[in-house]
């Protein structure tokens, strides 16, 4: 007689249970031949339905890291939690997404009924916040969320181009200085000016370009 049998439920892909035995069965000691002959004279079974439990969470889980913009498998910290927490965690967040896809959609319909896209907003949240509805627009204006959200992106673009403007202004002041002492005949308006020098000159560059950005 077999003692402490243990039942293990393998699913997966069928050309992929090689490998899944190979490299999570072979250290332990699985005699399936005796098993089988065991099983013969056991009563009262019933075929495992075979179905994986963890599909659901697992797939909501893959449309959560789908739905990161950038994210990738490798970038997702690997540590480790209770299976039953990491479900309960999944299922919380495909439930905020679900009702965040619903907030979505009631802002495009809003908008198409105000045409505009800070009020829309505005007649939303007071729609989910009903006390605040006849505050909200006080803060929340045209000029605050549209003035700040291009204050926000020229800062973020500024960044982006940042080295490369502090390198093209170091060559522009290492010119400026090279030429420091060269004579020239200052230009404005489209006509000559009183002189000057081509580093003088050159110095203004950096300006120009601030006062164009």
């Amino acid at each position: 007689m077999i003692e402490k049998m243990k039942f293990v439920s393998i699913s997966g892909p069928k050309n992929d249970l090689d490998r899944m035995v190979n490299q999570y069965l072979s250290h332990y000691e699985i005699q399936l031949e005796n098993a089988l002959t065991e099983l013969r004279s056991a009563s009262k079974l019933e075929p495992y339905p075979g179905t994986n439990p963890y599909r659901e969470p697992l797939q909501k889980a893959q449309k959560l890291l789908a739905s990161c913009p950038g994210a990738k498998q490798q970038e997702i910290s690997t540590g480790t939690m209770p299976v039953e927490n990491a479900i309960t965690l999944v299922n919380d967040m495909d439930t905020e997404l679900a009702a965040s896809d619903e907030e979505r959609e009631s802002l495009k319909a809003k908008e198409k009924e105000v045409r505009h896209d800070v009020m829309s907003h505005v007649h939303a949240y007071g729609d989910l916040c009903p006390k605040a509805k006849a505050i909200i627009h006080l803060g929340a204006t045209s000029c605050y969320v549209g003035d700040n959200t291009d204050v926000i992106t020229m800062r973020e673009a500024l960044l982006l181009i940042k080295k490369k403007l502090v390198n093209a202004i170091a060559s522009v002041a290492k010119f400026a200085n090279e030429y420091k002492d060269m004579p020239c005949l200052g230009f404005t308006h489209f006509q000559p000016a009183q002189p000057t020098t081509v580093g003088k000159r050159a110095t203004l560059l950096p300006t120009v370009v601030g006062c164009a950005g």
